[in-house]
């Protein structure tokens, strides 16, 4: 199963890349809740890989909205199969509320071709212009009464359809067949997040809850990362976002590294914490701050004009 994930990555990183994204790999031990991340002009997506779609856990799917709305991005999962087979391509998937779609649906959208088609409990469904079908109705003189009968539904479905509720593709198809217009809601099933989202969040570790702390307090909105390369996600209501780890004794390189990638990609700060004081200004391209500069910050602009500083 992981040599079929793996090669799925290697396909969704190609195509990415084949289609003008600056990508960053997280991979291995780092990629519990996302393994790529990627952007393209204003496009910024979060991605998990996975090929059986039934696999992915609760906590992984709010670990990876989680990041998302930090790092301003799309969240979304790419598959292979379901328990029911293959992913059909056009349609949108959902497990916990993050979209998933096959390779060649995220191919499809990202080059301006959204799908419109999700599955739910019991087959597959489209999200009705409940405006557009009451209008052509009425343009048609058409009773409810008629079109219920036509349908092959109840009069009360059709009132729902005309207030924006989803049809089953057979039922979708019957409209579109006698209106003959566009009756599609063109939400973007993409940007779709999960409903509980907003749980809550232990931290076991004091300095963790130090930083989460004197983040909130220059006025940056805050969240503990878990099994990522990074340990915090920070950002504030306008264009900033921030990742930053906790700088180690034995500082991981390959975590900085991937952090410093993901920094470029996104064209995002990140930097490292050293818990004592420390001459270093910079490793492998990441600035690096100690706790009790962060601690004698008063407001956001000072940590932003440090990490420009010592960037460099």
């Amino acid at each position: 199963m992981e040599d079929k994930k793996d090669a799925l990555i290697s396909k969704t990183i190609s195509m990415l890349l084949d289609n003008g994204f600056a990508v960053a790999d997280v991979g291995g031990q780092f990629s519990a809740s996302f393994d790529i991340i990627a952007r393209r002009d204003i496009e910024r997506y979060v991605l998990k890989v996975l090929y059986n779609i039934d696999t992915l856990k609760p906590t992984t799917a709010y670990q990876l909205a989680k990041v998302a709305k930090f790092l301003r991005s799309t969240a979304a999962i790419v598959g292979e199969k379901t328990g029911g087979g293959r992913l059909e391509d056009g349609v949108i998937y959902y497990r916990h509320g993050i979209p998933i779609s096959s390779l060649d649906t995220l191919r499809d959208y990202i080059n301006g071709e959204k799908p419109y088609i999700y599955s739910g409990p019991g087959g597959f469904y489209v999200k009705i212009n409940g405006e557009a079908l009451r209008e052509m109705r009425v343009k048609m003189s058409l009773s409810i009464g008629y079109l219920s009968h036509y349908l092959g539904v109840s009069r009360r479905s059709v009132s729902l359809y005309e207030n924006g509720s989803s049809a089953t593709i057979d039922i979708f198809l019957k409209l579109q067949e006698i209106m003959k217009s566009d009756l599609v809601d063109h939400t973007d099933l993409f940007k779709i997040l999960p409903e509980n989202f907003q749980q809550e969040e232990k931290v076991d570790d004091i300095y963790i809850q130090m930083l989460l702390d004197i983040f909130e307090r220059i006025g940056l909105d805050t969240k503990p990362a878990y099994r990522m390369p990074f340990d915090i996600l920070a950002r504030d209501e306008e264009v900033v976002s921030i990742i930053a780890s906790l700088l180690s004794d034995d500082a991981d390189s390959t975590r900085i590294k991937i952090m410093k990638r993901i920094s470029d990609v996104l064209e995002d700060d990140a930097f490292l914490i050293s818990k004592n004081n420390t001459t270093k200004e910079n490793i492998s391209g990441c600035p690096v701050i100690s706790m009790v500069d962060l601690e004698r910050m008063t407001g956001k602009d000072e940590l932003l004009r440090m990490l420009e500083k010592r960037a460099r």
